[in-house]
C-alpha cells in the first residue's frame, strides 16, 4: 500500500515537505497520524505464508473496482 505516497504526501505543505526533505518532520508520524484518524483496518494471524498470501489475493480480488487500485499496485 502506498499511504504515505498517494495520500499522506499530497496533503503537505511545502514547508512539511521541506522538514521532510530536512528531517525536521516525520513522514512516518504523519502517516501513522493519518492512519489512526482516517482509516480503519483489521488483522488476523494465520498459521503460514502460504495462506496470508491467498487471504490476501482474495481480498484483493473483492477489493477490485472499489478504489484499491489507488493504494495497491498488484491489484491487476
Amino acid at each position: 500500500m502506498y499511504v504515505g505516497d498517494r495520500l499522506v504526501m499530497s496533503k503537505l505543505s511545502i514547508d512539511q515537505m521541506k522538514g521532510v526533505f530536512s528531517g525536521e518532520y516525520s513522514l512516518d508520524d504523519a502517516i501513522k497520524e493519518f492512519v489512526r484518524s482516517q482509516l480503519s483496518y483489521r488483522y488476523l494471524l494465520v498459521a503460514d505464508d502460504p495462506t496470508a498470501r491467498a487471504l490476501e489475493k482474495h481480498g484483493l480480488e473483492i477489493a477490485k473496482g472499489q478504489g484499491a487500485e489507488l493504494l495497491n499496485s498488484i491489484v491487476g
